[in-house]
C-alpha cells in the first residue's frame, strides 16, 4: 500500500531547494519510504526511496539526501550523446541535431552566438585524399577561413580563423555588429578513428580563449587511452 506521509524532521533542511513529498509503501514483508522532490531551477522530479530494514538509520538516508543533485551549480550544462561528451555553459541552448551515418551535428545557441559541434567516422577514410584543413572547408563550413596547424590534447589539429574586415568600411561594419565572425577547429583522434570539431559564430571577433574554453571540454564520451596521447597509435 503506498501512502504520502510528513517529511522526517532531519530530511527538511537536506532538500530545502526543492518542493517535496514523503511517502511511503509496505507489500508484505517488504516496506519502503522515501520521497518525491521537484527542482524549480531545472524543472526535474526526482524519487527516492529507502528500504527499511532493521536497526536502519534514518540519518543515513538524511546525508544521501544532503548528497542529492539534479542539476549542476557551476554554470555549465553537460551534455553526451551516443560516442561524444560536452560541459558547456549553460548559455548555450540545443537549437537543432543531425544524427547520420558517420556523422553527428550539435548547434546551440546562445546571446551573440551559435557553437556547432562535429563528430564524423571513420576518420582514415574520410581524410584518405585530403588534409584536415580541406576537409574542414568542405564538411564543416570552411570555405574562406584562413587555417593554421594546432594540437587538441595532442591530436593533430586546424584552426580557421575569418580575416579581418579590410578597409574603412570593414571595419566599421565589424564596430557596429554587422559583419559575422568565424572561428572553426578540428581534431584527428587517430585511436578512435574519429574527426572531431567546434564551430563558432559571432557578431564580434572570437579571441583563442573563448575558442578554447568551448573546445577543451568537448570529446569522446568514454575515455580511452588515446584520447589523450600524443603518438598516433601503432
Amino acid at each position: 500500500m503506498f501512502r504520502e506521509t510528513a517529511l522526517a524532521a532531519q530530511w527538511r533542511p537536506c532538500v530545502a531547494g526543492f518542493d517535496s513529498t514523503g511517502f511511503q509503501w509496505d507489500a508484505g514483508a517488504e516496506r519502503a519510504a522515501g520521497i518525491l522532490l521537484y527542482c524549480p531551477i531545472c524543472r526535474t522530479a526526482s524519487m527516492i526511496q529507502f528500504l527499511e530494514r532493521p536497526g536502519a538509520d534514518i540519518a543515513i538516508a538524511a546525508r544521501v539526501l544532503a548528497s542529492f543533485r539534479d542539476h549542476r551549480s557551476d554554470g555549465r550544462i553537460a551534455w553526451a550523446l551516443y560516442d561524444v561528451a560536452a560541459n558547456l555553459p549553460d548559455r548555450f541552448i540545443l537549437d537543432r541535431c543531425r544524427f547520420e551515418a558517420g556523422r553527428f551535428v550539435l548547434e546551440f545557441k546562445g546571446p551573440g552566438r551559435r557553437l556547432t559541434l562535429y563528430r564524423w567516422a571513420p576518420a582514415d577514410v574520410l581524410l584518405q585524399n585530403q588534409g584536415l584543413a580541406e576537409f574542414a572547408q568542405t564538411a564543416a563550413g570552411g570555405n574562406g577561413l584562413v587555417f593554421r596547424s594546432s594540437t587538441v590534447d595532442g591530436h593533430p589539429a586546424v584552426d580557421g580563423t575569418d580575416p579581418m574586415p579590410a578597409g574603412c568600411a570593414g571595419r566599421w561594419r565589424a564596430r557596429l555588429g554587422l559583419a559575422r565572425f568565424r572561428r572553426l577547429r578540428l581534431w584527428r583522434m587517430a585511436g578512435r578513428n574519429r574527426i572531431l570539431g567546434v564551430r563558432l559564430e559571432s557578431l564580434r571577433p572570437i579571441e583563442d580563449p573563448e575558442m578554447q574554453v568551448v573546445s577543451d571540454t568537448y570529446g569522446m564520451a568514454d575515455k580511452g587511452p588515446y584520447d589523450t596521447a600524443r603518438p598516433d597509435p601503432p
